[in-house]
């Protein structure tokens, strides 16, 4: 019998990605919490607030798709070549909204389509999948995992839970600086830490292709 994936592994994974990963995240961590705080507590204006909010979309999206391709390529599985950014921004897209109405209604068919979906990504980036193919193969490789991957993505996207739900019961007023410069913080890290353990499931549960690991079949 092969290996049982465990959260640990999972985290461990992660954990090992992102220290191989330190400097792009930085690089781009750093301007989504400054343009995050800058919306949340020090513009007034709600079109300049706006403004950050688009820039700091248009970031997050690019980092997501470069920091998996860099950390595809950093565990010795390279991504393919080209450009698959079209591809990716439409499965993100589709699963960003797919997880945050879930998140806002009843909170755990949020967590489900998060966990189920999370090896999308990366697999369409290595592999060269179509979005449909992606979302499949992803559907497959967490169907006997759900309970190891459970405690990882429920931590991670905690952040974020509480947030999307703060802000809709509460309301959208600003923050003061020091709370929003937190918050931006916790929540882009955060939502880092959800991107890469995305790829170490991809990398823990598939090989090069997309044949399922034996080690954890």
């Amino acid at each position: 019998m092969g290996k049982v994936l465990t959260a640990s592994i999972i985290f461990a994974r992660t954990a090992e990605l992102m220290r191989d990963g330190v400097v792009p995240i930085l690089a781009f961590c750093l301007p989504l919490v400054a343009l995050g705080t800058v919306a949340d507590a020090l513009l007034g204006g709600a079109d300049a607030a706006g403004m950050a909010i688009v820039a700091e979309s248009i970031i997050a999206i690019a980092a997501q798709y470069w920091l998996t391709r860099h950390a595809l390529k950093a565990a010795g599985r390279p991504p393919a070549p080209g450009s698959l950014f079209g591809r990716f921004f439409i499965l993100s897209l589709i699963v960003s909204i797919g997880v945050s109405i879930g998140l806002l209604l009843l909170v755990i068919p949020g967590v489900i389509l998060s966990i189920r979906l999370a090896a999308s990504v990366p697999a369409l980036v290595e592999e060269d999948l179509t979005v449909r193919d992606a979302m499949d193969f992803s559907w497959q490789r967490t169907e006997d995992h759900f309970w190891p991957l459970l405690p990882v993505f429920g931590l991670l996207f905690l952040p974020s839970i509480i947030l999307l739900w703060s802000v809709f019961f509460v309301g959208d007023e600003p923050f003061g600086v020091v709370p929003a410069l937190l918050i931006n913080i916790v929540v882009n890290a955060a939502t880092i830490a959800v991107w890469y353990a995305a790829t170490a499931v991809h990398l823990l549960t598939s090989r090069p292709g997309g044949r399922l690991a034996e080690v954890f079949a």
